[in-house]
C-alpha cells in the first residue's frame, strides 16, 4: 500500500511540473542590420526551422529526462509571469555561394531564458561548417539547416538544465537581487575604424553582449542587459574600438574593446582589452572575432567582479599596490 501511495505521489508531482509551461519563441527573430542577407532570410526559413527543431528537441529531452511542457509562441512575453525562451539569429556567416567550395558557412544564435520579463540566463552558440574540398556539399540553406539542428539540440538540453536550476531556487527575487547592468546596445567608438564589411556581416555588438551575459551566468555573477541607464546603480559599458581583418583566412585578425564600470553615473574604473591572432589558417573573419570575444567575456566578468570588490573595500586597492611594490623590489 505504501508503495502505491508513493507511486501516486510521484505521478502527481510529475504532473504538476508538466503543467508549468515554457514558451519557445517561434519563429526565431532575425536581428536588425545587414549581418544576414535578405536571400537567406527569405529562402532558408532558418528562423522557423530553428524554433521547430528546438521544440522537437525539448520533447525528446522530456521523454528521456524530465517533464517540461514546452509550447510555441509568437509573443515575446505571453503573460506577465511567463517563462519564455527568446531565440535570436545574430549573424549568418558565408552568405554568398551555394556550394561548400565557396568557403565556410555557419550562423550565430542567442537564446534568452526569461522569467516574468527578466533574463535569467543566456546561451550564445556559433555553428560553423568547413568549406573547401573537405567541406559539406549542398546549397547554403541545406548546410545551415544542419547547423540549426545541432544548435537546437544544444539549446534544448540547456533549457532543461536552466529549468532544473530555477525549479530548485526559492524565488526569482532571491536569485536575482541587485544585478549589474550591461548597457545595451554595445556600440562602436569610431565606426570609421572598422571596415563596413565587418560591421555588416559580423554583428559584433550583439554577439559581445550575448557572450558577456552567458559568462556572467556561468560564473554566478548577477547581470542583465540595460537598454536605458538612468545614472543610478552599478553598470558596465562596453565599446568596440577597433576590429581589423581583411576577411582572408591567412590574414591576422585584431580586436580592441573598452570597458567602463559606472557607479551612479560616474566612471569609477576603465580598462582596454586587446586580442589578435597570428597569421595562419583561420575559418573566417567573423568566426575568428567571435573566438576573441569569448576571451573578452571571460576577462570582462573577472575584471568587473574585481573592480566592484575594490570599490567596496578601498583598502584592497592600497594593499594590492603595496604588494606589487614589494614584488618589484
Amino acid at each position: 500500500m505504501k508503495t502505491i501511495v508513493l507511486f501516486l505521489g510521484i505521478l502527481a508531482s510529475g504532473f504538476s511540473i508538466a503543467q508549468e509551461k515554457i514558451y519557445i519563441q517561434s519563429p526565431a527573430v532575425f536581428i536588425d542590420g545587414d549581418s544576414i542577407r535578405d536571400s537567406v532570410r527569405q529562402d532558408c526559413d532558418l528562423d522557423k526551422y530553428l524554433a521547430t527543431q528546438t521544440l522537437s528537441g525539448i520533447v525528446h529531452v522530456k521523454k528521456k529526462l524530465m517533464a517540461i511542457n514546452a509550447v510555441a509562441t509568437s509573443d515575446e512575453m505571453p503573460s506577465d509571469d511567463a517563462t519564455v525562451v527568446n531565440l535570436s539569429i545574430l549573424a549568418v556567416h558565408g552568405n554568398g555561394g551555394a556550394a561548400a567550395f565557396t568557403g565556410g558557412k555557419g550562423f550565430t544564435v542567442r537564446a534568452d531564458y526569461k522569467v516574468a520579463g527578466q533574463i535569467i540566463e543566456t546561451k550564445t552558440l556559433t555553428l560553423n561548417t568547413r568549406g573547401g574540398i573537405f567541406g559539406q556539399f549542398g546549397g547554403i540553406c541545406k548546410i545551415l539547416e544542419k547547423d540549426a539542428t545541432s544548435a537546437a539540440k544544444k539549446i534544448s538540453f540547456w533549457i532543461r538544465d536552466v529549468y532544473k536550476r530555477q525549479s530548485s531556487m526559492p524565488t526569482l527575487s532571491d536569485s536575482a537581487a541587485k544585478p549589474i547592468g550591461l548597457i545595451s546596445p554595445i556600440e562602436y567608438v569610431d565606426e570609421t575604424n572598422v571596415r563596413q564589411a565587418i560591421k555588416d556581416e559580423c554583428a559584433l555588438g550583439k554577439i559581445t553582449e550575448g557572450y558577456v551575459l552567458e559568462r556572467a551566468n556561468h560564473e554566478g555573477f548577477p547581470m542583465k542587459p540595460l537598454p536605458t541607464y538612468d545614472g543610478t546603480g552599478t553598470a558596465i559599458r562596453v565599446s568596440i574600438m577597433d576590429a581589423v581583418g581583411t576577411g582572408g583566412n591567412l590574414d591576422r585578425k585584431f580586436i580592441k574593446l573598452h570597458i567602463d564600470l559606472l557607479k551612479n553615473g560616474s566612471i569609477i574604473s576603465s580598462e582596454d582589452f586587446r586580442r589578435d591572432t597570428k597569421r595562419g589558417l583561420e575559418v573566417g573573419a567573423c568566426y575568428t572575432f567571435e573566438r576573441l570575444l569569448k576571451s573578452f567575456a571571460n576577462f570582462a566578468i573577472k575584471w568587473t567582479a574585481n573592480q566592484i570588490s575594490i570599490a567596496e573595500n578601498p583598502g584592497a586597492r592600497e594593499e594590492s599596490a603595496e604588494n606589487k611594490v614589494e614584488q618589484d623590489d
